[in-house]
């Protein structure tokens, strides 16, 4: 084949975005003459859509050595350092671009782009505007907009610009997306789920919208077609390979033989095994749960079959399987449903409660179970609390305090020993992250749990223990601490929600009213 023919078979395939067929011929065409820029652009922009980005640099910047004046090759850079999370590069070579040709849209809006990528949202709004002075047609530039004053918590704003978007063109999925996002951050649910629902009719294929709305109907406690939307989860999150090999479950008394499987982590796994006192046992049930949570099941639930989810590398033995998650969508379908649901389901070993309990000096105070942070690496920030904050609560008569949180604490105890000179006792002989069978016990020898939002909320409430439960106000907040601060899924606990995002005092100090007039609590 002749090089005019592999050229013109390479620029078809690129117009047909056949990109890994045209990286060939283009590669071809930049060794045979490695100065021609059409080739080189045309192999950068190839490598770029096929995430090479590091290649697709390189071969931009050998395109502006040879040619210093196009702005659109600098445009591209800066397209690629943005895709990089390289903010500093991302703006050098943008602002090359805008120096030669000012009057682009395009240019002040990755500009922006790459500002709202360092956070600096302040410089990204101000060169959305300028993209938008520029070309007020826009429909990308408003969006992003709009997602920056959310960013920056200027809602009334956001609303302003997506609305704006909507009467320019009502059809345009991601502007009712981001309007149910800052809807939903300003606590107006109705409106949000409105959007989500608006969103999903015009792009049935957005699956963070189906997810989102179906949190916010369960937070909400529109529980059925909150679980159907629940099962768009598995498009964030792929479903084991492991089960490709029998069906899902569509109805619990029809199979057998019913592999029943944990998802997400130790805490979830707690909360939705509460349905298992729902099942009708009949049938031969198995439970895949986290190997640490086995023999506390096996202990509380003698009917059904336990295993560790490590263990399961065979399902041939079973008819069907259900994600544990997706029994929602059988036994609780409405508020009723949680009516009969156990105060306690779950039960600790007596004999390692007794051993344990020798590690406590024996008083006639009340013994006060404490955690106060999470682990999760995506919302932990917003559900920790610092030991300082509880100090209030340490401060209380006639309580002793034991730390039930996992991880490494002992720093933060011996500093508030030292200046506040308050004993929080804590078992060193106890690894609290991975022996959750003594984790439970040491919860169960509690007379109450102050907890924020962490695994220890679901080992006290599934053990029905008195449980004070600290959540945030938005961000952070589960959904199955309902709005209203339905407990339904542990009727032990009560929940105290923060006044404002990041505010824990007030919450802390209902919860002191509150034990200083125990007797008058109803759990």
């Amino acid at each position: 084949m002749k090089y005019k023919e592999i050229a013109q078979k390479a620029f078809q395939l690129l117009n047909q975005q056949a990109f890994q067929d045209a990286e060939f011929y283009f590669t071809k065409l930049v060794k045979k003459f490695p100065a021609n820029l059409d080739f080189i652009n045309a192999l950068a922009f190839v490598k770029l859509n096929l995430k090479k980005t590091k290649d697709s640099l390189a071969l931009l910047k050998k395109s502006v050595s040879i040619n210093s004046k196009q702005p659109l090759i600098f445009f591209n850079i800066s397209l690629g350092y943005i895709e990089l999370d390289n903010c500093a590069e991302a703006l050098k070579y943008i602002d090359m671009a805008i120096e030669l040709d000012p009057g682009n849209s395009n240019f002040y809006f990755t500009k922006a782009k790459a500002f709202s990528g360092c956070s600096n949202y302040e410089k990204a709004e101000d060169y959305y505007l300028k993209a938008l002075n520029i070309d007020d047609k826009f429909y990308d530039a408003y969006l992003n907009l709009g997602y920056v004053y959310n960013l920056k918590k200027d809602y009334e704003s956001g609303i302003k610009v997506l609305e704006k978007l909507i009467i320019l063109n009502s059809e345009f999925p991601g502007a009712h997306y981001n309007l149910a996002i800052i809807y939903d951050n300003q606590k107006n649910y109705d409106k949000a789920i409105f959007h989500y629902k608006k969103t999903i009719d015009l792009d049935q294929e957005n699956y963070k919208a189906h997810y989102n709305l179906s949190i916010l109907l369960l937070y909400k406690g529109f529980f059925e077609e909150g679980w159907c939307a629940f099962e768009y989860r598995w498009h964030e999150t792929q479903k084991p390979k492991l089960f490709e090999s029998i069906p899902e479950c569509n109805n619990l008394n029809d199979k057998k033989n019913l592999l029943i499987w944990g998802e997400q982590g130790v805490g979830d796994q707690i909360l939705y095994s509460s349905m298992l006192t729902d099942l009708n046992l009949k049938q031969n049930v198995t439970v895949a749960l986290d190997k640490r949570l086995v023999s506390i099941y096996q202990n509380s639930f003698p009917k059904i079959n336990f295993m560790g989810m490590d263990n399961l590398d065979n399902v041939d033995n079973f008819d069907s399987h259900l994600p544990i998650g997706s029994l929602g969508k059988f036994l609780r379908k409405t508020r009723k449903s949680f009516e009969n649901q156990s105060k306690k389901f779950l039960y600790s070993d007596e004999k390692r409660k007794n051993k344990l309990k020798k590690f406590l000096t024996p008083t006639k105070k009340l013994l006060f179970g404490l955690a106060w942070k999470s682990k999760n690496e995506n919302i932990g920030h917003f559900k920790s609390i610092n030991l300082d904050e509880y100090i209030p609560l340490l401060k209380l008569p006639n309580i002793d305090f034991v730390n039930l949180q996992y991880g490494d604490t002992q720093d933060e105890i011996i500093q508030i020993e030292k200046k506040y000179k308050i004993k929080i006792h804590n078992i060193d002989e106890l690894d609290k992250f991975y022996d959750l069978d003594g984790l439970f016990c040491l919860v169960d020898l509690c007379d109450y749990v102050i907890t924020s939002s962490n695994v220890t909320a679901h080992i006290a409430g599934a053990l029905g223990k008195k449980t004070f439960l600290i959540i945030p106000n938005i961000h952070g907040a589960a959904w199955y601490w309902h709005d209203d601060n339905f407990v339904g899924w542990y009727p032990s606990v009560r929940i105290f929600r923060q006044s404002a995002q990041g505010c824990w005092n007030l919450p802390i100090q209902n919860i002191c009213e509150e034990i200083k007039n125990l007797n008058t609590i109803n759990f």
